[in-house]
């Protein structure tokens, strides 16, 4: 509860596996909980990988959750059967299962916290694999003693105890516990890192572990610092995905690899490329460049900025619709179209308001329109006649400052003779002069 800064009698859950680590804390938690009258109760998932010893390890822990009195919840899954189906790596697979269970249990049972046996030696290894992998500061933080989760926290009371710790603590108080043999198994690069890597460092100096331990705390310390500032930093922004240039290129580089991080992170999972293809492409600043991301995310320099964006899937960016009088769905822009009488359109634009986020509207000549009214997305090549001349709607979207979502996204109005209005950008000449009009008004956003 220190931890967490939260009550001391806040309910906890706790992820029971059966092994040495979580039944030394069940042991511990037991009776701080009786203390602080904080309520207790226990999750187990059973991957349903290691067979006979899987099921062994469940009914481990629902007896000894019964013999304590306390509530049980249990998750019995095909992790491989999932894994295959998902295409993901049985670990990777195994963990997101276990967390989902974890937070449908705290969510149905209204418990805040969740505890985990994570510990020192834990934290070693999540180092060490993480440097393998060319880590950065953050991954040199280890494992948090703590993290937001399912509107609640995780903490880890065991992160400063060794697995040696545990595991004396298991002898001198009588604890039982079950053992996962394939812990043993080198096929999986942190057993290797367990079995090999961790025993050579602590032949160098048996206070590896803690050593590691407290670099983590001070590297954590420092990364905090980083991510405030860049948190405030993007804070700054009117939108956090449209990006100055002149302001990027004025961070350190250390800052600016954060700021990076959490823009792109909004979008998928980053990585250190990701970063520094984003960094390569703010510092040339060359108009009009891009840089390609994971699940359609693109940066793109326009304007003296740096536009993150993703493409849309699943929707239709050819369609095309002939416009009636009255309520018109357009399920590609997640919104409506309705067509009025210059009468009645405040009354109908004030009722649409109340649903959809944002709204606008135009009057359309009705004696100029040629062919009937139709909305498609924005062509290649298209123009409209605004101001005496035929101008490009690409100029026109260029001086308007828009990004290349907020083109893709926008709505264009046309006849048999070509582009009459494009929502925010122009409206053709000739259709504000009419005294027989149409008030076209399109609200989107819900």
């Amino acid at each position: 509860h220190i931890l967490s800064s939260m009550p001391a009698d806040t309910p906890v859950l706790l992820a029971l596996s059966g092994g040495a680590d979580s039944s030394a804390l069940l042991y511990m938690l037991c009776k701080y909980c009786k203390k602080s009258g904080a309520p207790l109760a226990v999750a187990h998932v059973n991957h349903m990988i290691r067979g006979e010893d899987a099921a062994r390890d469940r009914d481990f822990c629902r007896s000894l959750a019964k013999k304590l009195g306390l509530p049980f919840y249990l998750l019995e899954a095909d992790v491989p059967a999932l894994a295959r189906e998902h295409k993901r790596g049985l670990e990777e697979e195994a963990r997101i299962t276990r967390y989902e269970f974890f937070e449908k249990v705290m969510r149905e049972n209204s418990i805040p916290l969740l505890a985990t046996a994570h510990n020192a030696t834990d934290n070693a290894e999540t180092v060490i694999f993480n440097l393998t992998r060319g880590s950065g500061l953050h991954g040199m933080c280890g494992i948090p003693p703590t993290r937001e989760f399912s509107g609640g926290r995780i903490i880890r009371p065991l992160l400063k105890m060794s697995k040696d710790e545990i595991l004396a603590f298991c002898r001198e108080n009588g604890i039982k516990y079950v053992t996962d043999d394939t812990n043993s198994n080198v096929a999986y690069s942190r057993n290797r890192i367990r079995n090999r890597v961790l025993p050579e460092l602590l032949s160098i100096n048996e206070n590896a572990i803690a050593n590691i331990t407290r670099a983590c705390e001070l590297a954590r310390l420092d990364d905090e610092f980083m991510m405030k500032s860049a948190d405030s930093f993007i804070g700054s922004l009117e939108d956090r995905h449209v990006l100055p240039l002149s302001e990027l290129c004025s961070l350190d580089k250390a800052l600016l690899s954060r700021v990076a991080a959490e823009v792109l992170g909004d979008f998928f999972e980053v990585s250190a490329v990701h970063i520094a293809s984003f960094i390569s492409l703010v510092e040339k600043g060359v108009s009009h460049s891009e840089a390609v991301f994971p699940r359609g995310t693109r940066a793109i320099i326009e304007n003296g900025t740096a536009i993150i964006t993703q493409e849309k899937r699943h929707v239709s960016t050819d369609y095309c619709y002939r416009l009636i009088e009255g309520e018109n769905p357009i399920p590609e822009l997640d919104g409506v179209i309705f067509i009025t009488d210059t009468e009645n359109s405040d009354k109908i634009h004030e009722s649409l308001k109340n649903i959809y986020k944002k709204s606008i509207k135009a009057s359309i000549s009705s004696d100029t329109i040629n062919s009937g009214l139709f909305v498609r997305p924005k062509k290649d090549g298209d123009k409209i006649l605004c101001g005496g001349m035929h101008k490009k709607l690409k100029k026109l979207f260029c001086e308007k400052k828009l990004s290349p979502k907020e083109r893709a996204d926008l709505p264009v109005f046309c006849d048999g003779k070509g582009v009459i209005w494009v929502p925010d950008v122009a409206l053709r000449d000739g259709e504000k002069n009419s005294s027989d009009k149409k008030t076209v008004i399109f609200c989107y956003g819900k």
